[in-house]
């Protein structure tokens, strides 16, 4: 067990720093430094602190799941290397939607990097559409994407995270009133509400495009009056982000990219979800790879979605 996880699980198991400081074998203000570290490096909180009694947060719980994964990843490749399973010449081609660039770029690639540095790594950005003949014509081994309704029948797939199709924009003006309304998981708008909001809309007949249109020609028999259309979720998110209007998007998308500024809303009679897969073909000869891929991904998006 690295150090780190253990630093965190002996102060979880004492609930006390100098019982835990005992156990370790090192000072007191060396295990106070390590966490108040670990904690700034987060930005939240491990343990809630009552005098000297140490207790997990929430937060505190996500990241030791986390390293507890990360650690059993890591334990599960050094018995495959001494098996000799590992192989210098092998290569995987991996395809993302445009909308998970943040997360694959800057979390799961170099975190892939580290664990398989001999491991030849191809990458593609693009539509979910264009790339499933590429991934049935083994020009490429897996695509991460949200699932917009294509047939995947042929294919294998892994979830890794469920989520729903919300209004994503600043704060509410006052005259515009959200409210609770049960199976669904933020503040909710009906027709009439969003009807008054600036709508952004993203690139005729994409999924989040046919969504609206769909709602307003269901409710109102017209469509509405989009200010903005973009081509790409990235800026649509930096325009929701810069309080230019609210656009329809998965709530797990925006929490992918780290949009703290970004308030989310509930609209629709019906709650509409998806699904973040990874895809790949069942006969492929790179199961090893992709597994490897599935635990390293369920876990960088388990460690940004403690809650989903």
């Amino acid at each position: 067990m690295n150090n780190e996880l253990k630093y965190l699980l002996t102060v979880a198991n004492y609930h006390n720093l100098t019982k835990a400081a005992e156990k370790l074998y090192i000072s007191v203000p060396t295990l106070s430094r390590f966490i108040k570290r670990k904690e700034k490096n987060l930005g939240h909180s491990i343990f809630k602190k009552t005098g000297n009694y140490f207790e997990l947060s929430n937060s505190g719980r996500a990241y030791i799941n986390f390293l507890e994964q990360v650690y059993s990843l890591w334990q599960k490749l050094t018995d495959d290397l001494a098996n000799d399973f590992y192989e210098t010449n092998l290569e995987l081609k991996i395809g993302f939607q445009a909308n998970l660039g943040r997360l694959i770029i800057s979390d799961i690639l170099p975190h892939l990097n580290k664990l398989l540095p001999n491991i030849k790594l191809y990458t593609i950005e693009n539509r979910l559409s264009s790339m499933l003949p590429m991934l049935r014509n083994d020009e490429l081994d897996v695509v991460i994407a949200f699932d917009q309704q294509n047939d995947l029948t042929d294919l294998e797939t892994s979830s890794l995270a469920k989520g729903e199709v919300v209004l994503a924009g600043p704060k509410l003006p006052p005259n515009i009133k959200a409210i609770k309304k049960e199976d669904f998981n933020y503040p909710w708008l009906d027709i009439n509400e969003v009807r008054k909001l600036p709508l952004l809309d993203l690139r005729k007949n994409s999924y989040f495009n046919k969504i609206i249109r769909n709602y307003f020609l269901l409710h109102e028999n017209e469509l509405p009056d989009n200010r903005f259309t973009l081509t790409s979720i990235s800026d649509l998110l930096l325009a929701a982000e810069s309080g230019l209007g609210y656009a329809v998007t998965l709530d797990t998308i925006v929490k992918l990219n780290n949009c703290k500024n970004i308030k989310l809303y509930s609209f629709d009679d019906d709650k509409i979800t998806n699904s973040l897969d990874i895809i790949f073909k069942p006969s492929t000869k790179n199961k090893f790879l992709i597994n490897t891929l599935i635990d390293i991904c369920k876990s960088d998006v388990n460690h940004k979605l403690p809650g989903l």
